[in-house]
């Protein structure tokens, strides 16, 4: 008997803890807002974003770079501005606070925000110290403020001082080469080496002290 009490106690204990505590599970619920085409987006096809410290976010897509303050959205393209190209594969804010842009097709676009413009670098035939390809797949900022390049072509860093890059290809003579050309992703370890994914080659680690990739 006594067992059937306590068991009865609580029950009613727990139908009275679902009765004060569900108002908050119900208010707990996550609601998503849709920001598309239909209300100011350029394209649907998002490709990348990032939020600056004042609010804004930036938003690439494969037809135009989108700038949203909460409201209201801004639209960049090459009809516009002089965005080299449409459509935008990544997007980075360094430790500087500088939005770097990398398109598919366009290169690299560097945002200047006191005109509200931006600077191209593209490939230039014949000049290894140009990006190797207008072809983006993905920007990468190291623990040194180097942006990282990963293109269809190759792996390249930036020269700040120059204003030239240095890149890194595939070469079937040497064993400590990159194993691909076509970069997709850039990642940086705890003791400072890049790892390396590419499309078809696998992954590398790269050592930039003695400047050898190893292939995994």
């Amino acid at each position: 008997m006594k067992t059937k009490q306590i068991k009865s106690y609580f029950t009613l204990f727990f139908l009275l803890l679902l009765s004060v505590f569900s108002p908050c599970f119900g208010q707990s619920q996550v609601v998503f807002s849709k920001i598309n085409q239909t209300n100011g987006l350029s394209n649907d096809r998002v490709s990348c974003i990032v939020k600056e410290k004042n609010g804004f976010v930036w938003i690439g897509t494969e037809n135009g770079l989108n700038r949203f303050d909460g409201n209201k959205i801004k639209i960049y393209n090459k009809q516009n501005s002089n965005l080299s190209s449409n459509d935008i594969a990544d997007l980075l804010i360094d430790r500087k606070g500088r939005i770097w842009i990398g398109t598919f097709g366009g290169g690299l676009n560097l945002y200047n925000h006191t005109n509200d413009k931006f600077v191209a670098y593209k490939n230039i035939l014949n000049n290894n110290t140009s990006i190797p390809s207008n072809e983006l797949n993905t920007l990468f900022e190291d623990s040194k403020g180097t942006i990282w390049l990963g293109t269809k072509n190759g792996l390249s860093a930036f020269n700040e001082k120059t204003q030239t890059f240095k890149t890194h290809q595939f070469d079937s003579k040497n064993v400590y080469s990159i194993s691909h050309n076509d970069v997709r992703s850039i990642y940086e370890d705890r003791n400072k080496n890049l790892w390396i994914g590419t499309f078809g080659g696998g992954l590398n680690k790269f050592n930039p002290t003695t400047r050898k990739f190893n292939r995994i």
